[in-house]
């Protein structure tokens, strides 16, 4: 993940990524309802039914958990991805602002952005490196902010379009994740590109809400069983709330239909936090009943 460019900082307060910072968030998220879920102790002794019911519904809750964690470290990689091209590209407009750096400075602040990602590129993305070192190659002979409108200026600005199309494909190929049609990079921009490659995880998003909602939905047996709730209409709210839950995660598979909404929601922070959210509203909300009385 970028730290310095998303929180606002500039290109010289350091150029290096944490990739164990957005999965952890999510591997948090996913121990924080374990955790709730065997901090959930029977308020009275289950009978056998209870107790059976339990058992069967132990096995296909910690199955969904599994799929929504390995979902949800697919979708923050994907996100990285984001943010590192946002990165890139705000590297290619530092370079031209005031006071604009040395052509070999700016080349070299490149080049060290691209390093800092640390792609692995030995891992199937070997044509894109040999690509991108063509391209940094190319830099070095071309003005990196000529005047706007020029011959120059429109090489320049093809030789940008194609880093950032082929650092794209290196950070997607590096991860297994090819389309099954080659694209020329000379005939989309960066963001078309992306598009391209976040649409071959549309059905990750699908299976992490599908995920999530039946972890939420299977969730909201648990405090049945164990009768957390004194009264019965706590116990009516609380569950009602949380399957209420459930399926407003089960409606944001729909966005999936309108690629353009899933796009702009994959590629945003909030998705890291989003089951998070939800799972502290029914908590709150059950914590609220049980402070009534």
């Amino acid at each position: 993940m970028v730290v310095c460019p998303y929180f606002g900082g500039d290109n010289q307060c350091g150029k290096h990524f944490s990739y164990v910072y957005p999965i952890s968030r999510t591997d948090q998220t996913k121990y924080l309802l374990w955790q709730v879920y065997f901090d959930m102790t029977p308020r009275h002794r289950l009978g056998k039914l209870a107790q059976q019911i339990w058992t069967q519904l132990h096995f296909p809750f910690h199955v969904a958990l599994i799929l929504l964690l390995e979902g949800s470290q697919i979708l923050a990689l994907s996100l990285d991805v984001t943010l590192k091209l946002k990165y890139l590209k705000q590297t290619l407009s530092f370079i031209c602002e005031d006071p604009v750096p040395t052509h070999s400075s700016g080349v070299a602040l490149i080049r060290s952005t691209i390093t800092d990602m640390e792609i692995p590129f030995s891992r199937g993305a070997t044509q894109e490196w040999t690509a991108i070192s063509s391209i940094l190659d190319d830099l070095t002979h071309q003005p990196l902010c000529p005047e706007s409108g020029t011959f120059s200026w429109i090489h320049t600005e093809d030789l940008f379009g194609d880093l950032l199309g082929n650092v794209t494909a290196a950070l997607f190929s590096s991860m297994d994740i090819t389309p099954s049609n080659k694209i020329d990079y000379n005939l989309l921009d960066n963001q078309e590109s992306l598009r391209i490659y976040m649409k071959l995880l549309a059905f990750v998003y699908v299976y992490f809400f599908i995920a999530a909602s039946i972890s939420m939905a299977l969730f909201s047996a648990f405090p049945i069983l164990s009768r957390r709730h004194t009264f019965r209409l706590h116990l009516i709210l609380s569950t009602a709330v949380r399957i209420l839950l459930a399926i407003s995660l089960a409606g944001l598979v729909s966005l999936a239909s309108h690629f353009s909404l899933a796009y702009a929601f994959m590629t945003s922070p909030i998705i890291l936090y989003a089951f998070t959210l939800i799972l502290l509203t029914g908590r709150s909300f059950s914590r609220a009943l049980c402070a009534q009385f």
